[in-house]
């Protein structure tokens, strides 16, 4: 996000907003057993304030994607954060869109 806002000379705070349309029957998966089907057809995520647009965007969004997962049954929220840090970041392999 931070790349596109700045090739946009766009800057200053803004609002992140995720919603997942048609996932009642979306089931999240981990390394581990657990978990369950999201059984909402609709989830939409608290708002998150971003000071600004600039740097890293997954440690400003991580309650978000800790809510999305808790909704598919996972009480410890997303896995991507066990180490404080995205783990995006360093791990391409599982990460990576390309």
């Amino acid at each position: 996000m931070a790349a596109i806002a700045s090739d946009l000379g766009v800057a200053g705070p803004a609002l992140v907003s995720i919603s997942l349309d048609g996932v009642e029957d979306v089931e999240l998966s981990a390394a581990r057993p657990g978990g369950r089907r999201v059984r909402q057809p609709e989830v939409i995520l608290p708002v998150a304030k971003l000071a600004e647009m600039n740097g890293e965007l997954a440690p400003k969004v991580q309650e978000q994607l800790d809510i999305l997962w808790q909704t598919a049954g996972w009480i410890d929220g997303s896995p991507s954060f066990t180490s404080e840090a995205w783990a995006g970041y360093s791990d391409k392999q599982n990460y990576s869109i390309e």
